[in-house]
C-alpha cells in the first residue's frame, strides 16, 4: 500500500510538465545550471530530518526504524569511510564543478524557487511527528534517484567533456570526473537499492496501524507538492524572466 502510493507520486513528478526541460534535455545550459545549484543546495536540510527521526524513534517497536535511519545517517556522514566519503563533501565537490561552469555564464541563482520546499521540510521536522517525517523520508528516498537521473542525463549530454569519461582521459582527468560524478551516481544507486527498500521494510515490520499509515501518506504528499512547486516555479520564472 505505501509502496504503491509512493510510486504513484514519483510517477506523477516524473511525468509532470515542469520536468520536461530536464527529461527532454532541451533546457538552456544557464537555466539548467541555475536549477541544479538551487536543487542541490536544498538538500542541506536532509540531515536535520534524520537526526530528529532518530530522536523520535526511541520505543521498543521502533528498533528496526531506528536502525534503518541510523544507517542512512552514517552513510550521509561517511562513517567508517573517512571525511572524504561524507555526502556533504561530495555535494560541495559537485557544486564546485557546477558553479565553475555557471560563473562562466550569467549567474541568476537566488534560491527562491526552493524556499517553499525547504520551509515545508523544516516545518515537518519542527512538528516532529514520527509518521509525517517517515512519509517525507520515504518519499525522498524513492524520488531522489529519479530526479538525479534526469539531472545526470542532461549534464552528460550538454557538458560531456566535463562529466563523461573518455578513453583519452589522463588519470588526473578521470579522478576529477569521478570526484564530480560521485554525488549523483551514488544517490541514484544507493537510495534506490538500499535506503528506500530498507526503510519501507522497517515501516512494514514495525506494524504501523491505519492512523500511522495516514500520517506517512500525509508527509509524503506535502513534500511531493512542495517539490512540484519548486520545479514549476523555477522553470516558469526562467521562461518569463520574472
Amino acid at each position: 500500500m505505501l509502496d504503491t502510493m509512493i510510486t504513484e507520486l514519483c510517477i506523477e513528478l516524473a511525468n509532470h510538465r515542469s520536468m520536461k526541460p530536464l527529461k527532454s534535455r532541451n533546457a538552456q545550459p544557464d537555466e539548467f545550471l541555475c536549477f541544479v545549484c538551487e536543487r542541490v543546495d536544498s538538500a542541506r536540510v536532509f540531515l536535520d530530518l534524520l537526526k530528529k527521526m532518530i530522536h523520535v524513534c526511541q520505543g521498543d517497536q521502533d528498533l528496526l526504524l531506528r536502525k534503518a535511519i541510523e544507517e542512512n545517517l552514517h552513510d550521509e556522514r561517511g562513517v567508517g569511510k573517512g571525511k572524504s566519503a561524507s555526502h556533504d563533501k561530495w555535494r560541495e565537490d559537485y557544486l564546485e564543478g557546477i558553479q565553475k561552469l555557471h560563473h562562466e555564464r550569467v549567474c541568476c541563482c537566488d534560491h527562491t524557487c526552493h524556499f517553499v520546499y525547504k520551509q515545508v521540510f523544516r516545518d515537518a521536522v519542527m512538528r516532529g511527528d514520527k509518521g509525517e517525517m517517515l512519509g517525507v523520508l520515504l518519499y525522498l528516498e524513492r524520488v531522489i534517484p529519479i530526479e538525479f537521473a534526469f539531472i545526470r542525463s542532461y549534464q552528460d549530454k550538454v557538458f560531456c567533456g566535463i562529466f563523461v569519461y573518455s578513453q583519452i582521459d589522463t588519470h588526473q582527468q578521470r579522478a576529477i570526473k569521478r570526484k564530480l560524478r560521485r554525488y549523483l551516481d551514488d544517490h541514484i544507486v544507493h537510495d534506490a537499492v538500499d535506503h528506500y527498500p530498507k526503510l519501507l521494510q522497517a515501516i512494514q515490520l514495525s506494524g504501523s496501524d491505519l492512523s500511522m499509515q495516514e500520517k506517512i501518506a500525509y508527509g509524503a504528499k506535502i513534500i511531493h507538492r512542495a517539490k512540484l512547486l519548486s520545479y514549476e516555479t523555477h522553470f516558469r520564472k526562467r521562461k518569463t524572466g520574472v
